[in-house]
C-alpha cells in the first residue's frame, strides 16, 4: 500500500475479508495493521486532491431533482449531491465531498469498519 494509486477492487474485496476474519478472531495485530495502511493511504490521497473534492463533486454531481422536492423552509445555499444508492450511499456521499469522486467508498467502509473494532 505504498503508492498514491487506488488499490485494486480485488486487493480490496481481499482485505475487507481479511479485516472481517481478523474481527471474528478478535485479532488487534490485523486490524490496526489493516487501519494503518488505509489511513496512510487515505492521507496521501487528500493531500494530493487539495481540498478539490467538495469543488468538484459540487460542479458535477448536482441532484436537481431532489432540489425540486426539497420544502421551501430549507435553506437555499444548501446544495444537493447525487452519489449512487446502491447500498453503500454514506461511503459513497462522504467519497465524493473528499475527492469528487465514489472511488474511495471501499477504503472509507474498511476505515469504519475497523474503527468500530
Amino acid at each position: 500500500m505504498a503508492s498514491s494509486e487506488l488499490p485494486s477492487n480485488l486487493q480490496l474485496r481481499d482485505d475487507l475479508t481479511l479485516l472481517q476474519t481478523a474481527i471474528s478472531q478478535n485479532n488487534s495485530d490485523i486490524v490496526v495493521y489493516l487501519k494503518n495502511c488505509y489511513e496512510d493511504y487515505l492521507t496521501r490521497l487528500l493531500v494530493k486532491s487539495n481540498g478539490s473534492g467538495i469543488k468538484n463533486a459540487i460542479g458535477t454531481k448536482r441532484d436537481p431533482f431532489s432540489t425540486a422536492l426539497l420544502p421551501r423552509d430549507i435553506p437555499t445555499n444548501l446544495t444537493r449531491i447525487k452519489a449512487t444508492g446502491d447500498g453503500n450511499c454514506l461511503f459513497n456521499s462522504v467519497s465524493l465531498l473528499l475527492t469528487g469522486e465514489e472511488n474511495v467508498n471501499g477504503i472509507l467502509r474498511l476505515l469504519a469498519a475497523a474503527e468500530f473494532f
